[in-house]
């Protein structure tokens, strides 16, 4: 589901991760970082698709929150589809 909200539209990207002071991005950056690779693999999906963001604050908090960090991760995945994702959003 957050997959889906983080490919929405702006103002539903935004809203991903700004939700709680960024704690949700936090988590799901440590998820993307942690987890089995099914896990992360849906985590390094939301990070990638929240880094499609067009305004210069929000793409601030989701550095802040440690996108680079799971973005990092998913470059590191033996699945070729997930590096290909996680290229695209430190691309972004």
């Amino acid at each position: 589901m957050l997959t889906n909200l983080s490919a929405g539209t702006q103002e539903q990207i935004r809203a991903v991760i700004l939700f709680e002071n960024c704690r949700l991005m936090q988590a799901i950056c440590d998820v993307a970082r942690t987890a089995e690779a099914d896990v992360a693999k849906e985590a390094v999906w939301v990070i990638a698709n929240a880094s499609n963001i067009l305004d210069g604050a929000s793409i601030h908090m989701l550095i802040g929150a440690g996108a680079f960090r799971g973005l990092g991760a998913g470059l590191q995945s033996p699945d070729p589809r997930i590096v290909t994702v996680a290229s695209e959003g430190v691309i972004n």
